[in-house]
């Protein structure tokens, strides 16, 4: 083959190739826009969730119930009040902290449960950006319409196999009711079903509510919560 003609094959398959990527980037971020309509556009909110989790080897579900309060610029308080008390402080500052059945507050230090905060927090904020660096996105065949996000970075890949979000019954103006699936490495699935309550139109409203919603056990969270200092929402 003449170089000339090399050139020409190199010039087509690097046209393709380019080609190729484009549509993939376009394609991939059609999906993430639909998906993130799909998720909340809310600043400030708060909600309930009820929770199964599927552990190889066991014949039941583990069930559990609770509810959050999550400021997109702090981060989130997820809360389990059955069958048990406990719970996780996520903040985008990277300052993690559990939830004792006390209501104390320890730092967060196993890095499993630090990598599901990261991926609570991404789909809370419903931020296409975030979703996009953290996730590839797929539209699932499903009714209603889903949406399958596979890890590609760091921390949450090494944790998270796929996650798998649609949304459920119950939804009203821009509160969004979510059921999502999140798969981990060892195959136990936890599947959760969120209700967005109420949202609030800024920071402080949320700060004074908080107690009142999460209960005397949030006390202390809520006021370290509070006094957070505020950082760019995801």
């Amino acid at each position: 083959m003449s170089l000339k003609g090399g050139c020409g094959l190199y010039g087509v398959l690097l046209w393709f190739f380019l080609w190729s990527a484009a549509s993939m980037a376009a394609e991939q971020e059609s999906e993430t826009f639909a998906l993130t309509s799909t998720l909340s556009s809310e600043c400030w909110f708060n909600g309930n969730y009820q929770q199964e989790k599927s552990i190889p080897g066991l014949p039941t579900l583990l069930k559990s119930t609770g509810k959050y309060v999550y400021d997109c610029q702090r981060g989130v308080i997820w809360l389990q009040t059955e069958p048990l008390l406990d719970g996780f402080l996520f903040s985008l500052s990277g300052d993690n902290r559990q939830i004792l059945s006390d209501g104390q507050l320890l730092p967060l230090s196993a890095k499993y449960q630090k990598a599901i905060g990261r991926l609570m927090l991404v789909l809370l904020s419903g931020d296409q950006a975030q979703i996009e660096q953290y996730f590839s996105i797929t539209q699932a065949n499903s009714d209603p319409v889903g949406y399958e996000l596979i890890p590609k970075r760091g921390r949450l890949k090494k944790a998270v196999q796929s996650v798998f979000v649609m949304p459920s019954a119950g939804a009203s103006d821009n509160l969004k009711h979510l059921e999502i699936n999140i798969v981990d490495r060892s195959g136990q699935i936890t599947r959760l079903t969120s209700q967005a309550r109420y949202r609030y139109a800024e920071a402080e409203s949320l700060a004074s509510s908080c107690g009142a919603f999460l209960g005397e056990i949030a006390a202390q969270s809520c006021s370290y919560f509070k006094l957070m200092t505020p950082v760019e929402p995801l």
